[in-house]
């Protein structure tokens, strides 16, 4: 009907008047490893990283070495414009794993984990190389790696086990089987669950386990599982129910006073503002400063694959027809509002308490130059957020869609922030904002979250596009149409 049409949030497409940023050409069924690079480029840390290890390991790469590939792909991504051909990361990649050759379609979470290997693999055997290089961090173990601890108690006697420490490079979450969020998909993964295990203290047959948090990454990747085996119908199917997804996702249920922040980000080049950052070394958090996991609902972990077990009575509120009573725009809007407010008082309050409050009635002290305030919007909301929220707080920067009802088949593209918090969405070649709220989709496969303190502390990588100017009579009512930076 017209008026369920209208309620939707549609795209909007950028003039050739615009900033079109920089995309991806499709060489060949290649839309997998495009919306993939889409979301690795944005992350300035990364990409700072990369660049190192290329500097230290330079005479033990060739010119075909995937580390030199990826760096020099970063270099045209920054350039702000036009398209890029990643046909190199293709080859290259394929030539390590014979099944990304061709023009077959391909899985973005396949292609994300095989690539991260491979770059992982060939810094490593350089370093060995390289003695003064030794003691250099992996960029790929730096930015995405973190580690879960498990942990076995007998519910007879309480005995527990030392924990065994798990290192992850993503999370894999079951898709739901009706519409849940982000937020109860991540507590079933971290649930408490029974396993079989005889005591060795009491010799009961059953413990329970326990999964924590111990050392955040930079950049949590998440991936939902859409893509199952039914075995009963000897097939493949694609679950597509809506995940609600929020800008802001606290793991601090899962954490514990002991979890490590990620490892600190100092810029190569001065970010815009890094008021937000905190302390140079990796932060222990303190139990008053841990949120409670009794704020949170700890469900059952299902037996079943597709986590729908544990959606009960228990759960946290589901969203009417999968929606939230506030749009993810207005949500973050909100947050960034309070984090804000938050900030603008703890400055009036350590005025007050420094003796330079204005007195009534007199006016403020002018700003000196030395403290004008960011141009950077990305990294003055980033900061003002990063200092009123939980130090487990992460914000959305990117989303990887699949588009189609078929599991061997069908469409994936990038949803990311520009430089200004702008919402894009990245099509092979093709660019469009769009609005934060149909960034939710029912095809989200995956999720890249930013620690917060790591965001505040990186300045802005994509670029963003300037408000177009104002259009004409005859421009504003001519229909909007599609345009690729290869026109």
């Amino acid at each position: 009907s017209s008026s369920s049409s209208s309620s939707i949030s549609r795209p909007s497409y950028l003039s050739d008047r615009e900033q079109r940023g920089t995309s991806f050409r499709n060489v060949g069924n290649t839309c997998y490893l495009n919306a993939v690079m889409q979301s690795l480029l944005r992350f300035q840390p990364f990409l700072e990283d990369l660049e190192s290890a290329r500097k230290a390991l330079a005479s033990q790469l060739e010119d075909d070495s995937l580390l030199v590939a990826i760096s020099t792909l970063a270099q045209k991504y920054k350039q702000k414009g036009g398209v890029v051909d990643p046909s190199n990361i293709k080859d290259l990649v394929s030539r390590g794993n014979a099944r990304f050759k061709g023009f077959q379609q391909q899985d973005a979470h396949e292609f994300l984990t095989y690539l991260l290997d491979l770059l992982e693999e060939e810094i490593k055997q350089a370093k060995e190389k390289v003695p003064a290089a030794a003691d250099m961090p992996c960029p790929v173990f730096t930015n995405f790696a973190f580690q879960v601890a498990h942990i076995r108690t007998c519910p007879e006697c309480s005995a527990s086990s030392e924990p065994h420490l798990e290192a992850f490079r993503d999370l894999c979450l079951d898709a739901p089987e009706r519409p849940s969020s982000l937020q109860q998909l991540l507590e079933i993964f971290f649930s408490e669950n029974e396993v079989e295990y005889t005591c060795e203290k009491c010799g009961h047959k059953t413990s329970r386990v326990v999964h924590k948090l111990v050392q955040l990454p930079r950049v949590l990747v998440l991936q939902i599982k859409r893509f199952v085996y039914v075995y009963e119908e000897k097939r493949e199917r694609k679950i597509q129910t809506p995940v609600k997804l929020t800008g802001q996702l606290d793991t601090g249920f899962c954490c514990t006073k002991e979890t490590s922040t990620p490892a600190p980000y100092v810029p190569t080049q001065p970010a815009a503002c890094s008021s937000g950052s905190k302390s140079a070394e990796a932060t222990r958090l303190t139990s008053s400063e841990r949120p409670s996991t009794s704020a949170y609902s700890l469900l059952s972990r299902p037996n079943n694959t597709n986590g729908s077990a544990g959606l009960g009575a228990t759960q946290r509120k589901l969203f009417p027809g999968g929606h939230d009573e506030e749009t993810l725009e207005e949500r973050e809007k909100r947050e960034l509002a309070e984090a804000i407010a938050l900030s603008l008082a703890d400055v009036e309050e350590s005025a007050r308490e420094a003796g330079d409050s204005p007195a009534e009635g007199q006016q403020p002290k002018p700003i000196k130059d030395t403290e004008t305030p960011s141009s950077d919007p990305r990294a003055a909301a980033a900061a003002a957020a990063a200092k009123s929220c939980s130090p487990f707080s992460f914000q959305l920067q990117a989303v990887v869609r699949h588009s189609g009802d078929q599991t061997s088949s069908g469409h994936f593209v990038c949803d990311g922030k520009d430089a200004s918090g702008q919402w894009m969405t990245y099509n092979d070649s093709v660019i469009m904002k769009v609005p934060s709220d149909a960034v939710r989709e029912s095809s989200c496969y995956l999720l890249f979250y930013e620690h917060m303190q790591t965001m505040a502390a990186a300045p802005a990588l994509a670029p963003s596009a300037p408000p177009a100017p104002a259009a004409t009579p005859a421009q504003a009512v001519a229909q909007p149409q599609y345009w690729s930076v290869e026109d």
